[in-house]
């Protein structure tokens, strides 16, 4: 607000007002005039056959965005794939993947100075698949 009061060449208290004032409206539901009133939903194509997709999901958890448009034409969607797609991704739940469980094996010479080089049984990786 400081700044705000600085930039106007007016007190802070005034500007904390106006802010406070607006925000005031802004809870009441009063909208300015000079600003262009929010768009409404006009709602999807899929609306009317949203119990469906989420009955096949429930049913099958693994059927696939292309297999559910293909049983939504079936049923009289005329929509296209991707508008299928997208909703499948909103109420497919996430993915878990199982966690790697690492181990090393062979000796760890982290403390030495210098480390033999091609021990047997040890744990290496390398970038990119590049061996060398």
């Amino acid at each position: 607000m400081r700044r705000i009061a600085i930039e106007l060449g007016i007190s802070r208290h005034r500007v904390r007002k106006i802010i406070l004032d607006h925000q005031d409206r802004r809870d009441g539901g009063v909208v300015h005039s000079d600003l262009p009133t929010p768009p409404t939903s006009r709602g999807s194509m899929l609306d009317s056959h949203l119990s469906f997709v989420q009955e096949m999901l429930a049913r099958w958890p693994a059927i696939t965005a292309m297999r559910i448009h293909e049983e939504l034409c079936g049923r009289g969607f005329k929509g296209g794939y991707t508008i299928v797609k997208d909703l499948v991704r909103r109420l497919r739940p996430p993915r878990t993947r199982e966690p790697v469980v690492r181990f090393e094996t062979g000796h760890v010479f982290r403390h030495r100075q210098i480390a033999p080089r091609n021990v047997p049984a040890e744990q290496s990786e390398t970038p990119n698949g590049h061996n060398g």
